[in-house]
């Protein structure tokens, strides 16, 4: 969070904490994501993707689910263009073969009027009054905050607008950082009322992007040219070596936009300054012509048109790749507008990665007796070990590794199909199809999401008490085998001190909230209701998900990354039942009978009016499954 003079625990400095920096959140699935998906079914899905009629039950529960998220203000403008859109999904879904044309054609038609509006001003603004009257409210709640930034960025993006110095400038408005004051003391009018701050708020959020005609520069390492300058359509190639001495020292040689070169290259430090006795460099620049456009996204744009080239090159000769290097710019009408430096492809760190290390030799101590028992079974089943494989491979984009120097080889989509393969090899191993089996596991997930909240919430509040040095950070983690462990029940015993803690205005609300559901059984069960409807909705849109990756059908990559943590757990938790169940001896049946034996007795119990504390307590190793 960003620190803001006078943050005194208003809603104002709160919000102005909450609204994400820099280059604005990554993406999100919002109501925008899934109406700008519909648009994309309608318009590039083939009759046989929506024979499934399940793809448009989906997008409606995703829908309904979007709109959940919404505050009053957007949902009164925003109905009469949401029930055209729901209307026509129902009709695709529970209509005769022979309408569906039109029904789908009915659909696109409501999706792009939809669309469109939720990327104008007036619903924009809307999103945002929204967003204010939650971080206003009494008791504010982050679950309704978080979604309602989202699709404000969301919303933004799809104008073109760029989130991350919108955001900035709202929350400069709201509550000034102490560097926009240093460099502008009257940038915000210190007497304004909060009324004329939302006035002013609001016209920077009705205020359309910045466009104009867009050339991105951009380099790239371990390149070679057949020619010094190779034009492809919009984009234009240069050798480096040879181009970059002709730009700045006469007696010049000249070239296609040699002076625009000349202009882009003086800000990079590295390959602006001529050195006759530099090593070649191996590079290759690339000028893309994005024509009249708002800045907003021209690197990604950029990069993705060179990429189409070099990648279709490398496929066909199996020639290596070129690797993106450090620098790159943007040129806005004529003027070097914006510049950037960053790590480009290549490993961040070459060092062995030590914490690594040491927490994967505390996992192989952990696993010792599982995996000894896995290995003295014998060769494992081939469904087995190939889903191993898959689950493997699918991994290495959430790896540490992968984390700290960038090198997954697949992208997130192939993370999906993966999964979803390896799902079908455990199903088959447990001798059900692999739908039904999913289903099963899914039930599992409320009370794990359950679990994972009240981490969360433990956690927001411990950072606020400075550290293992403070004693109620040791009342609630101890460090059994060396691996922290947080204990819940202490955690509502010491509620009281734990929410005093909590530095965040709207985080200490929603901690609260989970805390005292520890001992409420009522409110720990609606907890346990949304996240079994949020499994649901979740279910389906991972099942579109992988129909669209399977089948060649639209998919927007935010659809997908929402459904990632689900797909995890689901594989995770079928491929943790056959290891089970090879090196305890006992059939994935059994386990899945037992798993559901106590989850329905934790259910019982609530309903009952036992509180989650109280079953935690008494249970012998105190977790919720």
């Amino acid at each position: 969070m960003r620190f803001r003079s006078g943050d005194d625990g208003s809603w104002r400095a709160a919000l102005a904490a909450a609204l994400p920096s820099g280059f604005g959140k990554p993406s999100s699935f919002t109501l925008h994501s899934v109406v700008a998906e519909g648009c994309d079914w309608a318009d590039r899905a083939p009759s046989s993707a929506w024979a499934r009629r399940d793809n448009a039950r989906s997008l409606r529960a995703d829908i309904e689910a979007g709109l959940s998220t919404c505050g009053s203000a957007l949902q009164g403008q925003f109905q009469p263009f949401s029930v055209p859109v729901i209307e026509a999904l129902d009709r695709v879904a529970v209509g005769p073969k022979a309408n569906r044309r039109a029904d789908v054609a009915s659909l696109g038609a409501a999706s792009r009027r939809a669309k469109a509006l939720l990327r104008s001003p007036p619903m924009r603004v809307a999103a945002w009054q929204d967003l204010v009257d939650a971080a206003r409210a009494d008791h504010p709640d982050i679950t309704v905050i978080e979604p309602r930034i989202a699709l404000l960025n969301a919303m933004l993006v799809g104008a073109g607008v760029a989130p991350g110095e919108r955001f900035g400038r709202l929350a400069d408005i709201l509550s000034p950082s102490e560097a926009t004051l240093a460099r502008d003391p009257d940038a915000v009018p210190p007497g304004w009322t909060d009324a004329q701050r939302l006035a002013a708020a609001d016209a920077l959020v009705r205020e359309a992007a910045a466009t104009g005609h867009c050339v991105a520069w951009l380099t790239f390492a371990a390149a070679r040219l057949p020619e010094f300058v190779l034009e492809v359509g919009p984009v234009t190639f240069f050798d480096a070596d040879w181009c970059i001495s002709n730009a700045l020292v006469p007696p010049w040689q000249d070239y296609p936009y040699r002076s625009e070169l000349t202009r882009v290259i003086e800000h990079d430090h590295d390959r602006g300054i001529f050195d006759p006795y530099a090593d070649p460099r191996h590079e290759v620049i690339a000028r893309v012509d994005l024509g009249h456009r708002p800045s907003f996204g021209w690197k990604e744009e950029a990069v993705a048109q060179v990429r189409s080239v070099v990648g279709l090159v490398t496929v066909r000769t199996g020639a290596p790749s070129w690797r993106r290097a450090g620098f790159s710019c943007l040129v806005m009408d004529g003027e070097v507008g914006t510049y950037s430096f960053g790590p480009g492809d290549e490993s961040l760190f070459t060092e062995p990665d030590h914490y690594g290390m040491n927490g994967f030799a505390d996992a192989l101590e952990d696993y010792r007796t599982e995996l000894a028992g896995l290995l003295s079974s014998g060769p494992l089943p081939t469904d087995v070990a190939e889903a191993l494989r898959l689950v493997g491979e699918a991994g290495q984009v959430d790896s540490r590794e992968n984390a700290l120097n960038g090198t997954a080889t697949i992208a997130e989509q192939s993370v999906i199909v993966l999964q979803v393969a390896a799902m079908e090899r455990l199903a088959a191993y447990t001798g059900m199809d692999g739908d039904p089996y999913a289903s099963k596991l899914a039930a599992d997930w409320p009370l794990v999401r359950y679990h994972q909240n009240l981490a969360w919430a433990v956690e927001q509040c411990l950072s606020g008490v400075g550290g293992g040095g403070d004693p109620l950070f040791h009342q609630v983690v101890s460090f059994p085998s060396g691996r922290r462990h947080l204990s819940f029940v202490t955690a509502f015993d010491v509620r009281d001190q734990l929410i005093a803690a909590c530095p965040g205005r709207f985080e200490r609300a929603r901690a609260e909230t989970l805390l005292e559901s520890i001992g409420d059984a009522d409110t720990a069960l609606k907890m346990l209701a949304s996240f079994a409807a949020e499994a649901g909705v979740l279910k389906g849109r991972l099942s579109r998900c992988r129909n669209a990756l399977m089948h060649g059908n639209p998919v927007a990559l935010e659809s997908v990354q929402s459904v990632r943590g689900f797909s995890r757990f689901i594989v995770g938790t079928a491929l943790d039942n056959s290891i089970r169940s090879i090196a305890e001896g006992r059939t994935v049946a059994d386990l899945l009978k037992a798993s559901d034996h106590r989850r329905r007795a934790t259910l019982d119990a609530l309903q009952s009016g036992r509180s989650i504390g109280d079953i935690w307590s008494t249970a012998k190793d105190g977790k919720p499954l």
